[in-house]
C-alpha cells in the first residue's frame, strides 16, 4: 500500500514539473495567437493593447525607403513607439491593415517570424497604401510569449 502512495506522489510531482515548465516552451500556437492579437489590436487602433504584446526592452528598427542613397533608420523605444502609434492612428480615418506571406520558424525556444504588411489610410478622399516587410523575434518572458525585436522595412 505504501508503494502505491509513493508512486502516486511521484506521478503528481512529475506532472507538476512538466506542466510548470510547459509554459516556458514556445509553441507555434503561441506565436500564431500572438500574431492574431497583434492584428486585432492594430485593426482596433489600440496602441496600448499592442504595447502589451511587446517586451519592456523590445528593440524596434524601422528602415525607411532610400533617401539620397541611404536608408534612414528610426529606432524608437517601446514608450516612444506606442506614442507614435497613438498620434498616427488618431489622425487617420478608414485605416486598414493586412498581414500576408507569414513565415514562422521556431528554434532554441525563440520564434523568428517574417511577413509582409499592407496599411491603407484615407487622406482627403485619397487612399494611401504603405507596404512593409517585417521580421520579429518572439520569446517567452515570465511565462508569456512577447515580441522582443521588430525590424520593419518600409517599401515605396
Amino acid at each position: 500500500m505504501r508503494n502505491i502512495y509513493k508512486l502516486t506522489i511521484l506521478m503528481f510531482l512529475i506532472l507538476g514539473l512538466t506542466s510548470a515548465s510547459a509554459k516556458d516552451v514556445l509553441t507555434k500556437q503561441m506565436v500564431t495567437n500572438l500574431l492574431s492579437k497583434m492584428d486585432k489590436t492594430t485593426v482596433d487602433l489600440d496602441a496600448k493593447a499592442l504595447g502589451d504584446l511587446l517586451s519592456d526592452n523590445v528593440l524596434i528598427k524601422i528602415v525607411l525607403p532610400k533617401q539620397n542613397g541611404k536608408n534612414p533608420i528610426v529606432s524608437p523605444n517601446k514608450k516612444q513607439y506606442i506614442s507614435l502609434l497613438k498620434q498616427a492612428w488618431a489622425k487617420n480615418k478608414n485605416y486598414k491593415y493586412q498581414r500576408y506571406n507569414v513565415n514562422i520558424e521556431i528554434s532554441n525556444n525563440k520564434a523568428i517570424t517574417s511577413f509582409n504588411a499592407k496599411e491603407s489610410i484615407q487622406v482627403e478622399n485619397k487612399t494611401i497604401d504603405t507596404y512593409s516587410k517585417d521580421q520579429m523575434l518572439i520569446e517567452i518572458i515570465n511565462g508569456k510569449a512577447l515580441i522582443t525585436k521588430v525590424v520593419t522595412f518600409l517599401q515605396k
